[in-house]
């Protein structure tokens, strides 16, 4: 159980330095590949796996607590993460946030 607990851990904040990796990437340097796919697609996948990940080490740190806690404590913490990389893109050159995003 403690062995799960440290890797969710270590999945969660890897996904999230990825998510910021891919936010660090100057406007005119992303990859063509991404053109084709709807930035909304790309969200919902990165912050899906975020989700999974998070919900997963929540629900082994915090067992005392419902699942409908566990889930809400993933939504707000999913929110607060996507805000921050939303406002982090404002110092990349070339990108901007996006409320919708």
């Amino acid at each position: 159980m403690k062995k799960d607990l440290i890797w969710y851990r270590v999945y969660t904040i890897s996904i999230v330095i990825i998510i910021l990796a891919g936010s660090s990437v100057t406007g005119k340097n992303i990859p063509e590949v991404f053109s084709f796919t709807p930035d909304k697609l790309i969200h919902c996948l990165e912050y899906g796996v975020l989700g999974f990940f998070l919900f997963r080490w929540l629900r082994l740190e915090y067992v005392s607590n419902t699942l409908s806690r566990i889930s809400l404590m993933t939504f707000v913490l999913g929110s607060l993460i996507g805000a921050v990389d939303e406002n982090y893109q404002r110092l990349i050159p070339g990108r901007s946030p996006d409320f919708w995003d």
